[in-house]
């Protein structure tokens, strides 16, 4: 990127001055898509997104609409699956799922600390 002109040096290291081109590993199929799940303080947020980096759908709903974990959890499923019927009408073969959370995730008990 450097030969094109799309970085600067900016004292050690180098700064993108427009966003990078869009890619695709090798031998990546154009007609699989991920679903990505933020679990925000305040609001769920997730969406669709195709091979090419495009968000297709976004689906979020305010942490204090579910009224106890279970609820909350019960909700979070129903929206995936409506980004996995989403995908299905785009024609895209869901391969992945992505999730942020905003705290320390406990493996063992699985637990979340700070998050409902």
């Amino acid at each position: 990127m450097r030969d094109r002109g799309t970085t600067l040096r900016k004292g050690r290291r180098e700064v993108m001055k427009t966003r990078p081109t869009q890619a695709r590993r090798k031998g990546q199929r154009r007609d699989t898509a991920a679903v990505g799940i933020d679990f925000g303080g305040t609001f769920v947020k997730m969406g669709l997104v195709d091979s090419g980096g495009r968000i297709l759908e976004r689906r979020q709903f305010a942490t204090s609409e579910a009224s106890d974990p279970d609820s909350w959890l019960e909700r979070v499923k129903d929206e995936t699956r409506v980004l996995l019927q989403a995908s299905e009408k785009h024609g895209l073969r869901v391969v992945g799922v992505g999730a942020g959370v905003p705290g320390q995730v406990d493996y063992d008990r699985g637990f979340v600390h700070g998050l409902v």
